[in-house]
């Protein structure tokens, strides 16, 4: 314990001390030396502010979720409470102190509330605590589906991390303008629909799975419960897309960045999904009618058909929302529309140039 509080003293010095050097040599000084000085110094601010808090959250979580953690306390194992009181009696006076430095500082001089570190760090600090508490719903809900428990760690993690997204949220909407929070909307938006889509598509194939191959006994009961994964990943997913592209980002200015999600994410993104889910389909179908099967049992063969066939439904329904969206923002012909169409031509030429790839090999096999 001794040696690891040594360790957290200097990791949090070292920063200090860099910045307080920093300042020294380069404040006093004019010109453009004292547009560096301020760019070193919101640097080194912002990066071990970053770090505290991420500090002061993991510790004050390990150290709640040890309440549901009795055994171990009694146990051998210390290393967990010695970090998490370390964390916890170290992280979060430092992060308070450094935390009202910076709001003091923000609210002094304008240009700091414009700069490019405060940005930085209202852009990736509410993301990290977003991935971190989605990571642990899906925990909490998983344990609860899969295994009919209830996991206090994953809740007290969930808890401390979504407090810590909610105060960083409400802080980047108050003090960042619409442009500069964007980014923020946009990558959370892309981790809420990669993760609605994984959701779906594997719900989707494990429910043709039971239905189609007719082991749903076996699928309920197995370790894995495909089932429950599945819905624990929607239930993650869903919110944050709810939150971060329907309530805020598709209600925003249209500017590059925004059309830039929706077209090679939304729409391209979706419709490479739907082609390749279907081509997959369509394979196994024609080796099975006219072909040479592996197994000339369906089920082994049609094995990842299901979840093949819940791409190409997930992929098209994104793929026609996403269109809407674009066609929307788009009434007239502009730029952006021969990007649009020069991106699904380019799609539907890939894809063509595959198959006809696939065909003119078989062929040559076949004769050979």
């Amino acid at each position: 314990m001794v040696i690891g509080l040594i360790f957290l003293l200097f990791s949090i010095a070292l920063p200090i001390a860099l910045v307080v050097w920093a300042v020294r040599q380069f404040g006093s000084r004019t010109g453009s030396r004292g547009m560096d000085a301020h760019s070193i110094r919101r640097f080194f601010q912002y990066l071990l502010l970053f770090g505290l808090m991420v500090v002061a959250a993991v510790g004050l979580s390990d150290l709640l979720g040890m309440l549901f953690q009795k055994p171990s306390l009694a146990g051998d194992d210390n290393s967990t409470l010695a970090r998490a009181l370390t964390f916890s009696l170290f992280g979060i006076p430092m992060f308070v102190l450094v935390a009202a430095w910076s709001r003091r500082r923000l609210q002094q001089d304008p240009d700091e509330a414009r700069s490019l570190g405060w940005a930085f760090y209202a852009t990736v600090a509410p993301l990290t605590a977003l991935v971190v508490a989605m990571t642990a719903l899906h925990g909490l809900v998983s344990a609860a589906l899969v295994d009919h428990r209830f996991d206090g760690s994953a809740l007290t993690q969930l808890v401390v991390w979504f407090a810590v997204w909610l105060v960083h949220w409400t802080m980047a909407s108050r003090m960042l303008d619409d442009d500069r929070r964007q980014g923020q909307l946009v990558l959370g938006s892309l981790i809420g629909l990669g993760t609605t889509i994984a959701g779906l598509v594997a719900l989707l194939g494990a429910s043709l799975d039971a239905l189609l191959v007719d082991r749903a006994s076996t699928l309920l009961v197995q370790q894995q419960q495909p089932l429950a994964q599945a819905a624990a990943t929607v239930v993650v997913g869903v919110p944050v897309w709810v939150v971060y592209w329907l309530r805020n980002l598709s209600r925003a200015r249209r500017t590059p960045l925004w059309f830039g999600c929706v077209l090679p994410v939304g729409v391209g993104g979706s419709l490479v999904l739907a082609v390749v889910g279907a081509s997959v389909v369509l394979y196994q179908l024609l080796v099975w009618l006219i072909g040479e099967p592996a197994s000339t049992q369906a089920a082994q063969h049609f094995e990842g058909a299901p979840t093949a066939g819940a791409c190409v439904i997930v992929g098209a329904v994104s793929w026609w929302y996403h269109r809407q969206v674009f066609t929307g923002a788009t009434p007239a012909r502009m730029e952006v529309t021969r990007v649009y169409e020069y991106l699904m031509a380019g799609i539907a030429l890939l894809a063509a140039a595959v198959g006809v790839t696939m065909v003119v090999v078989a062929l040559v096999e076949s004769l050979v």
